[in-house]
């Protein structure tokens, strides 16, 4: 696990009441940080190039906004409406802003029924990749829009679909000019169009029942439904590069912000892989030493001694997505300490494995075995 990562997450103290604390660009460039894509990510700078668009954006609102005032049936009677329009023309005809073309021609990631699109490279999924990159695609285009946004004090928000990402100006109470407007925002093409609703019911592609019966989409996220989501992008992006611990921690985390199930479900299938993993190693582990005796034994000319069977470490099996390492409940420490004492300093990969799940297992069986008498401590773990 990234220390870059834990110290993200030990730092999120949002509030959804207190919006203005919160960056949500500042957050998707903390949460790139050690992904494929993200080496020489550099983010105060990508912070100031996007203020200085946001002035940019600004001033063309300011030169051009007689346009509204002479005609507002142009632009939907909607001030917001005109200041969306002229906030995504500036970005894209004035400033570049545009979908990575590289992906443009991938068709496994523009199939909207693709169900193992590639997340490999970060530039593609945050929006790094189109303030110092290629360009974006439907996981980041919004969030740099909406971030523009909020720098000119637009209501914006961001909104999810099955499989699709965009914009909401959202002020059900007039708070930006004393007049109740709310649309949406669609602009990962070219140019900017304005669905309603019921568009997103079919589009990428039609809900399935379990997604109906839930309030996972078209709902305007939440500070912490929008780091949540981050965490899952991240997480996926891990994944994708084989790093499934720190790809379970992400979705973990984002479960444990928002208790949507997605990610509870996402967690749960890669705690399985990482199990399955975990007992592939110790199999080669053990059929190594196997071979090693079988060889020591011909050469002495000895009988080979029958290998030792076995299992999981009990460390592996305490993994969980409700009561997991982070767990501190009663029952999870008496259980988990018991076993790590009983498993006498063997956690799976060794006593002197220095892998993360293993430091924080020897950490727990010194301390239980050194209190014996004395009530179980509080747990190690990550937030």
């Amino acid at each position: 696990m990234s220390a870059t990562l834990v110290d993200v997450y030990r730092n999120l103290k949002l509030c959804d009441d207190a919006p203005h604390e919160y960056d949500l660009a500042e957050w998707n460039l903390l949460l790139a940080q050690g992904l494929p894509g993200a080496e020489s990510l550099d983010v105060p700078k990508l912070l100031d190039t996007l203020n200085d668009w946001a002035d940019d954006v600004r001033r063309e609102t300011e030169r051009l906004y007689y346009h509204f005032l002479d005609d507002p049936r142009d632009y939907e009677n909607s001030q917001g409406y005109f200041c969306v329009l002229v906030l995504i023309t500036v970005l894209e005809r004035d400033l570049g802003v545009r979908y990575n073309p590289e992906r443009v021609r991938d068709a496994s990631f523009q199939d909207p029924f693709c169900v193992d699109p590639d997340f490999k490279d970060s530039k593609d999924l945050f929006i790094h990749g189109i303030l110092d990159g290629p360009g974006g695609t439907c996981s980041s285009m919004p969030v740099l829009y909406t971030s523009v946004g909020r720098r000119l004090g637009y209501p914006m928000k961001l909104v999810e679909a099955p499989g699709h990402l965009f914009s909401r100006w959202d002020d059900p109470t007039g708070s930006f000019n004393g007049v109740a407007d709310r649309f949406n925002i669609d602009a990962s093409g070219q140019g900017f169009a304005s669905h309603s609703d019921e568009h997103y019911l079919t589009w990428p592609r039609p809900w399935k029942d379990v997604e109906k019966e839930h309030d996972w989409y078209l709902v305007s996220m939440t500070p912490h439904g929008e780091i949540a989501g981050f965490l899952a992008t991240k997480g996926a992006c891990l994944e994708d590069n084989g790093k499934l611990d720190e790809a379970f921690q992400c979705f973990h985390w984002a479960y444990q912000l928002t208790k949507d199930e997605r990610y509870y479900g996402q967690a749960g299938k890669l705690q399985h892989s990482i199990a399955t993993r975990d007992q592939r190693l110790l199999n080669d582990i053990n059929e190594a030493a196997r071979n090693s005796r079988e060889q020591l034994a011909h050469v002495r000319g000895e009988q080979a001694p029958k290998p030792i069977s076995k299992s999981v470490s009990p460390a592996m099996n305490m993994r969980d997505v409700g009561h997991g390492p982070a767990c501190r409940c009663q029952n999870c420490q008496r259980e988990r300490s018991s076993k790590l004492v009983q498993a006498g300093g063997d956690f799976g990969h060794g006593p002197s494995c220095q892998c993360l799940h293993c430091r924080e297992n020897h950490q727990i069986a010194k301390s239980a075995g050194s209190q014996q008498s004395r009530p179980h401590p509080q747990l190690p773990g990550f937030p």
